[in-house]
């Protein structure tokens, strides 16, 4: 019986940055658990209703679950903000998205490296 694999690991993206590798099932080394933010040591980086992307109001929340000590988000390529929080949820309420198509990507360094989340939103 030959030796299971390493477990999945941080590697660098094209751009530089380090994203999260994926299992054969899709996951990524970063934790898609919200939950696990809470409590867990293995780094935990998760936009919220990912599954909702038919978005019908302009205006909305952009919420994430992450065990790092800040994350930072953008909206199609513009700077939202880097907010830090306590509990595990970082918030960013008052987002507007435009027409059409939209890229929410948030980025969190958690034990020297980067990782990032992204999601695709369409209004109307």
């Amino acid at each position: 019986m030959s030796p299971s694999p390493p477990p999945p690991t941080a590697r660098p993206s094209s751009s530089g940055t380090v994203s999260p590798s994926t299992t054969s099932s899709g996951r990524s080394s970063a934790s898609t658990d919200p939950t696990k933010a809470n409590w867990a040591s293995s780094p935990t980086l998760y936009i919220t209703s990912r599954r909702w992307t038919q978005r019908t109001d302009a205006t909305t929340e952009l919420k994430v679950y992450s065990n790092a000590s800040q994350v930072t988000a953008t909206l199609n390529g513009t700077l939202l903000g880097t907010l830090s929080s306590s509990d595990h949820i970082c918030r960013w309420t008052n987002v507007t998205l435009k027409q059409g198509e939209n890229t929410v990507t948030v980025t969190a360094t958690i034990n020297g490296s980067t990782y990032t989340d992204s999601v695709e939103w369409i209004l109307g």
